[in-house]
């Protein structure tokens, strides 16, 4: 039986994704290296091999929400080493890090990524969101939060001059955001909402209509409010233990 049209355009769907999968490599023969993109290679591999991976998320011992957590933050420490390495490798004197020095950037790094897949947690209670939502969603907040809105300011200026690097800065930074949090929430998303199912009462209060209309922005607003309460926190405690010292050069005290 000839294979429908859906079915095919399903198949040069996931040729283009791996393909698209294998062009993050080329930052590996820049100079210096630039390997952030491969978080997104980490990504492509998790669609692909999607169905295994649910398979196995299924056999770990631990609530689903607590998996996503641990998931993001394991994802986000992958972005965190690429983007250390990177800057490392360049010696830059300024960083663009949560912390010059390898440990320390990894300890914060536990109450940024953390802090959003909570915020994303909260609306996963009432909201069923796809992962091509979650990773839009997130690609586009990057962005504009990256380097404190650096980056889209400088897409914005670029714009008029050089159209094309502009628009390949903003897709490599929205490529690489949207994965961050997608390398989490992909391998558990069908038991998050399994476990998480939307409460009959919420249709009567219209919170059901305001999922399908504002989601996207109130997931904006809880990964703002998601990281300033747990970054904080755990901020705070690190600190407390000592576990932060002052920011030194990254070339001269590259771990602690």
């Amino acid at each position: 039986m000839p294979e429908s049209r859906r079915e095919i355009m399903n198949k040069i769907g996931i040729i283009l994704l791996g393909l698209s999968g294998i062009i993050p490599f080329g930052g590996l023969f820049s100079s210096p290296p630039d390997l952030m993109l491969l978080v997104y290679t980490l990504f492509v591999a998790l669609v692909l091999f999607r169905r295994r991976i649910r398979r196995a998320v299924e056999r770990i011992p631990l609530p689903p929400s607590l998996q996503f957590i641990i998931f993001s933050v394991v994802s986000g420490w992958i972005g965190e080493v690429c983007a250390w390495s990177g800057a490392y490798a360049e010696r830059s004197a300024h960083p663009a890090l949560l912390h010059p020095q390898l440990i320390p950037d990894l300890v914060l790094a536990i109450g940024f990524y953390a802090g959003w897949a909570a915020g994303w947690l909260i609306l996963f209670l009432f909201c069923r969101v796809s992962v091509a939502g979650v990773f839009i969603t997130t690609g586009i907040f990057g962005v504009f939060v990256e380097q404190d809105g650096a980056i889209a300011k400088m897409v914005w200026n670029q714009f008029s001059a050089h159209p094309l690097l502009a628009a390949w800065l903003a897709l490599c930074v929205f490529a690489v955001y949207g994965s961050l949090i997608c390398n989490g929430y992909l391998p558990v998303r069908d038991l998050l909402h399994r476990r998480h199912p939307r409460f009959a009462w919420l249709k009567k209060a219209g919170v059901e209509l305001a999922c399908r209309y504002l989601k996207y922005p109130v997931a904006v607003a809880l990964m703002w409010l998601g990281i300033l309460l747990v970054f904080s926190a755990v901020s705070w405690l690190a600190g407390h233990l000592g576990l932060i010292p002052p920011p030194r050069p990254i070339y001269e005290h590259p771990f602690f």
